[in-house]
C-alpha cells in the first residue's frame, strides 16, 4: 500500500492528500467517459476502494493524535503502527460498506462524525454512481439501436 510506507502522522496526512487526489482523477475519468466500458466499471471499483483507503489514512492520523478516539478490542496491538493501519483499513471498509460490526468503535465526537460521513459517502457513491453508470449504459444502447 502506498501509505503504509510512511511512518507517523506525517505519513497519514500525506497519504490522505495523495489518495484524495487519486479519487478526484479516477472520478473525472469515469464522468468524462462517453460509454460504460469495463475500464469505467473497474475505475468505479477503484474509486470506491480509494475512498476507503483515504478514510483509513485519516483515521490513522486521528488515532495517532488522540489514541482515545477509538475503542479497540484488547487483542489489537496499539503500539504497532502497521497493526493500527491495518485495523483502520478494516474499520474504514466496514464503515464505507455500512456493515458496522462494532468491534472497533469511534469514541470521540469527531471520529463519530467522520464515520458517519464515510458511511453517507459510501451509500451515496453506490446509489449515485451505479445509477449514473446504468443510465449511461441504457441510453447508449437505445441510441445505438436506432
Amino acid at each position: 500500500m502506498l501509505w503504509a510506507l510512511n511512518v507517523g502522522s506525517e505519513g497519514s496526512d500525506v497519504a490522505f492528500i495523495l489518495l484524495t487526489g487519486c479519487i478526484i482523477v479516477v472520478l473525472a475519468y469515469i464522468f468524462r467517459s462517453p460509454r460504460v466500458t469495463l475500464d469505467v466499471m473497474l475505475a468505479a471499483v477503484t474509486a470506491y476502494l480509494l475512498i476507503a483507503l483515504s478514510f483509513a489514512a485519516l483515521y490513522s492520523l486521528v488515532f495517532h493524535l488522540d489514541p482515545q478516539s477509538f475503542r479497540l478490542p484488547e487483542w489489537i496491538k496499539r503500539e504497532s503502527i502497521e497493526a493500527m493501519r491495518t485495523e483502520m483499513v478494516y474499520f474504514s471498509l466496514v464503515t464505507l460498506a455500512t456493515l458496522g460490526y462494532g468491534d472497533i468503535l469511534p469514541s470521540s465526537p469527531f471520529t463519530q462524525m467522520l464515520a458517519v460521513l464515510e458511511a453517507v459517502i459510501g451509500q451515496f457513491f453506490m446509489t449515485a454512481l451505479v445509477a449514473w453508470l446504468v443510465g449511461m449504459f441504457i441510453s447508449h444502447n437505445f441510441a445505438g439501436g436506432r
